[in-house]
């Protein structure tokens, strides 16, 4: 089912070689789409009576070798969920994609699809500054009198075509249920930061001069440029969201990119963290590509020992630096390890509060549990003074 949002369009497939090539670090994107989506459809398609998934840069929806691309991970996510049964309505899918090649290659892979049951699928042919403001008041208009969570994935392998008023626009139209997942390449930017190449594409990305160029003036070129264009990025999208995360993804061809995810669920930076461990279940933070990874010789997710990672955060460290010798309680520290550092909520009981406690460093206060050490909801603490 389509609406009149939909580009009329020819379906053609086109030869696998016209397609465009799979790089593995693809996947870890993709699994990232794969595993926030179990969450988000569970929760928000129950509780609401319509949800919406918006790509923005949907590319043909699969590659030269038969792997499937965003949108298609979409759809296989509302067509496997165990609880479709149960969702008020079908989500409604709108897939963006500037290249009519593409557009008419991502038709035809939906028309491939036997049975779509009850989901409205449109697919526009344009530019993304043009058509997802559009599809936006589509949404806005036709779903008004109720909120209408939505999940925009924004991919443009680039920046240049990414302003910050498109988000912008994007949350004020469909408010604070509507979330976002942006694509930076903060190595490449990095590289042409403050030349005339990136002037433009930058003031556009950021919303503002003054935070692109005070990297400029004040970082090292290289990777402390990438780290700090990386925090300004999450820095301007905090204006926007209540929480921001990110996970980075370094290819073999060392030209990192961050994926960027805001919210103001915290049930919605939950799932998301979860599925960051899940592609990285060494840090949650990243995934690195080893060059023997790129030539196929060992899997996507193989533990790579020689690949150089950033030093772990100290979880047990960082709780006892933040509260010092205060009272805190359970809660307070599951909060402060999901919205400030790389860790999930899930991780402070067996990473931190139990060796503390196991060491003689942390005195619990208030104790519901009938085991010692268990931290139950509504525990209270503090670290001992260290002399």
């Amino acid at each position: 089912m389509m609406s009149e949002l939909s580009t009329p369009l020819d379906a053609k497939a086109l030869p696998p070689s016209n397609l465009p090539a799979y790089d593995e670090h693809h996947k870890a994107k993709h699994r990232l789409l794969e595993e926030y989506m179990k969450v988000w459809l569970a929760k928000l398609a129950q509780s609401y009576p319509q949800v919406a998934i918006v790509d923005g840069f949907a590319s043909a929806g699969r590659y030269q070798d038969g792997r499937v691309g965003s949108p298609l991970v979409f759809l296989e996510a509302y067509l496997t969920h165990a609880a479709r049964e149960r969702f008020k309505a079908p989500p409604h899918f709108v897939f963006i994609e500037a290249r009519l090649d593409f557009a008419q290659h991502l038709r035809w892979e939906i028309d491939q699809i036997p049975d779509l049951p009850g989901a409205r699928v449109d697919l526009i042919h344009g530019e993304y500054e043009d058509a997802f403001p559009r599809a936006v008041q589509w949404l806005r208009r036709h779903y008004a009198g109720s909120a209408l969570p939505t999940f925009a994935f924004v991919d443009p392998r680039g920046y240049q075509k990414t302003p910050s008023s498109s988000l912008r626009d994007y949350r004020a139209s469909l408010g604070r249920t509507a979330e976002s997942m942006v694509y930076v390449p903060t190595d490449f930017m990095a590289r042409f930061v403050g030349t005339t190449i990136t002037e433009t594409a930058l003031d556009r990305l950021f919303g503002a001069r003054d935070v692109w160029e005070q990297v400029r003036d004040e970082a090292q070129p290289g990777a402390e440029a990438s780290a700090r264009l990386a925090e300004a990025y999450a820095q301007a999208l905090r204006s926007e969201y209540r929480w921001v995360s990110r996970f980075a993804v370094d290819p073999a061809s060392r030209n990192r990119y961050y994926l960027f995810f805001g919210t103001d669920s915290i049930e919605g930076l939950k799932a998301m963290k979860s599925a960051y461990w899940k592609v990285d279940p060494e840090d949650g933070r990243g995934y690195r590509q080893d060059l023997r990874a790129s030539a196929g010789q060992f899997g996507l997710f193989d533990p790579v020992a020689e690949a150089p990672r950033a030093p772990e955060e100290d979880l047990r460290a960082l709780i006892g630096a933040h509260f010092g010798t205060d009272e805190f309680s359970i809660e307070d520290a599951e909060l402060l390890a999901l919205t400030e550092t790389g860790f999930r909520e899930t991780h402070v009981r067996t990473m931190a509060l139990k060796p503390a406690f196991d060491a003689g460093e942390l005195i619990v206060t208030n104790q519901a549990a009938r085991r010692r050490g268990t931290f139950p909801a509504g525990t209270t603490m503090r670290f001992a003074n260290r002399t």
